[in-house]
Formats: C-alpha cells, structure tokens, sequence
C-alpha cells in the first residue's frame, strides 16, 4: 500500500508541474508585447511647419512702371506673437503699430500672417515640385509652382476663375531645417494692381529655437 501511495504521489507531482509549465508559458503567451514602433522623423517641411521661435530677415522687392524699391525689416517670433523692427507687433491676426508703450491697429500692405511657416507650409503642399538642386554641402533647393488661384483664396478669400496662373515659391533646406523661402509674387500683385512688373519676398531665417519671450503686455489704443 505504501508503494501504490508513493506511485500515486509522483503521478500528482508530475500532473502538477506539468499544469505549472502550462500557466507559465500561456502567460508568456499573453504579456508578450509588439516591438514598438520607431516614430517617423519629421521632413525638413514638417519642422518648418512647426517652428514658432526664430528671428528673420524680411526683404520685399517691388518694380512698377520700372521704378523698383527696396525694403527689408527685421523680426522676431515667439509663439503666437511676432514684432517687426520694433515698429509692427503682430498676434491674433490682428497688425498693431507701436506707439511707446502702446500699440495701434494699422494696415499695411500685405497679410503678414500669411507669411508664417505653417500658412507657407500650406501653400507649398497646394503647389507641383518645379525643381529640385542639390548643392555639395548637402543643402538644397526646391521649388514649386502654386497656383494663383489658390494664393488668392488663401491670402484674401476670394475665389477666381484662373487654373493656369502660378506664383513660384522656393526655399533652401540645410540640415533638414528650412533657413530661407522666396516667394515671386508679381502674377498675385499684378491682379490688383496691372502696373507690377516684379514683387519678391524672401524671408531668411536664423536663432532658431532660441528668441526670448517677447514682451505682450502693451495697452492698445483705440484711435489715432
């Protein structure tokens, strides 16, 4: 009798590491996770999309009746707001002059907002690649022709009958970053005004990520 207890012992010892062996492989099983997958990095477009913190260069060439005049502004942004030569204060889609302590709503001649990266960025994807150059310090140029339509519809909301017509905008990549962008607007200005012969803007970026914060608490006047 002992030895059949003893026998029977080793059988309940075996039937019970081998339920062991199974509930630990199962959860194996079960706590097994998927390799995580690598995010993408981002195109030097996408930074460029998302960049809120530089200072830039301004540079507006414009020829009427073959006089051409020259202007260029310097200007830094900080998240949602933007100053320009200390003279223009840019945020919430409204242009503000600077006035002493104060500021003004003005007009000026163009949207400046529309100038931001995110709004190009937008612009550009509406556009077909043009060119594309590689130069031998692995930076590059790219152009694409938007459609003149599109711009207007972007910059004034208007809608127009014109499918043919583009505006050429390019821009320098270096390091996967975007440090300069042109934008040949003389087919824009010259449906507003027929006596544009030429209207440039290039826009030159630099101290990327690294502008302080700018001063927002300015009172603003309510008239002239």
């Amino acid at each position: 009798l002992p030895q059949v207890l003893s026998t029977a012992n080793q059988t309940l010892y075996i039937i019970f590491f081998i339920f062991v062996f199974m509930v630990l492989g199962s959860s194996n099983e079960t706590t097994t996770l998927p390799p995580e997958t690598q995010e993408e990095p981002k195109t030097a477009l996408e930074n460029y999309r998302d960049m809120t913190n530089y200072e830039f260069v301004l540079e507006i060439t414009e020829q009427k009746d073959s006089n051409e005049t020259n202007h260029s502004y310097n200007g830094k942004t900080d998240g949602e707001v933007t100053i320009i030569n200390d003279t223009y204060y840019l945020k919430d889609n409204i242009i503000y002059e600077i006035v002493g302590e104060q500021i003004r709503i003005t007009l000026v001649e163009i949207n400046l907002f529309k100038l931001k990266p995110a709004n190009l960025y937008e612009l550009i994807n509406l556009g077909e690649l043009n060119y594309e150059t590689k130069f031998a310090d692995e930076s590059m140029e790219k152009s694409y022709l938007v459609p003149l339509k599109d711009v207007i519809k972007n910059f004034k909301g208007e809608d127009i009958a014109d499918p043919k017509t583009t505006i050429e905008i390019k821009y320098k990549e270096e390091n996967n970053n975007i440090t300069s962008i042109e934008l040949d607007l003389s087919n824009y200005q010259k449906h507003y005004y027929e006596n544009t012969d030429i209207y440039n803007v290039k826009i030159t970026y630099n101290n990327i990520g690294n502008v302080e914060t700018l001063k927002q608490d300015y009172q603003v006047l309510t008239s002239s």
